[in-house]
């Protein structure tokens, strides 16, 4: 017990900043389950405050409403809390564009979106009921949906200086298919009405994104 007591001592104290990152990652995840739970309307800060452990009035501080909680639950789920880094630079992104195959290519992208889809899906429907609200959210999802249609369109663009796509599809049209099969709508609709599972969803749709895109190559 004393070695115990003796290591936990020797551990440097959390600093003011570590602190505030923790209480910050607290609250976006009790607001993440409570708005999923309860949906915008009924969700209240005191109820996040309570499932966060941290006062109320902490929330407010840190957040100042809930429609700006909201949004950066959004983000949140979008690039991640402990390591908030935008979608091009996250290292599966890199993988994708970096892979010689464009089928790899293809499967890294997929797995790397997905990952996003999975945090993303239970939290479409609280969104886009909010953004029938508050302005702010709607004009969010706006903001969000653009950054989507660049970042496929840059990674389509990529296949297509390597000379990868398929004759005759054009960019335009090849970012289209991506960004159908492989957005948020697709995605709710195939693992939660129809019952699929993520890993199923990803085993599916990596391939019909190759079958669809990708140029055949010599045998």
């Amino acid at each position: 017990m004393a070695t115990k007591s003796r290591t936990a001592a020797s551990l440097p104290a959390p600093t003011r900043k570590e602190r505030a990152a923790a209480t910050r990652e607290r609250i976006l995840a009790a607001a993440y389950e409570a708005f999923v739970e309860s949906g915008f309307q009924a969700t209240t800060m005191p109820s996040i405050a309570e499932r966060a452990g941290v006062a109320v009035q902490t929330v407010y501080f840190v957040f100042h409403s809930k429609t700006e909680l909201l949004r950066a639950v959004s983000d949140a789920a979008v690039i991640g809390v402990s390591d908030p880094r935008p979608p091009n630079l996250a290292e599966w992104y890199q993988a994708a564009v970096n892979a010689a195959d464009p089928e790899q290519a293809l499967a890294a992208f997929a797995a790397g979106v997905a990952t996003i889809l999975d945090r993303m899906g239970p939290l479409t429907p609280v969104l886009a009921s909010a953004a029938t609200l508050e302005p702010m959210i709607a004009e969010h999802l706006a903001h969000t949906e653009q950054l989507r249609v660049e970042g496929y369109g840059a990674f389509i663009r990529h296949l297509h200086r390597n000379r990868l796509l398929r004759p005759g599809l054009s960019v335009k049209i090849a970012t289209d298919v991506l960004l159908t099969l492989l957005g948020p709508a697709t995605y709710v609709a195939f693992t939660r009405d129809r019952g699929w599972s993520h890993n199923q969803y990803l085993k599916w749709v990596s391939p019909t994104l190759g079958e669809l895109l990708i140029r055949d190559r010599p045998s």
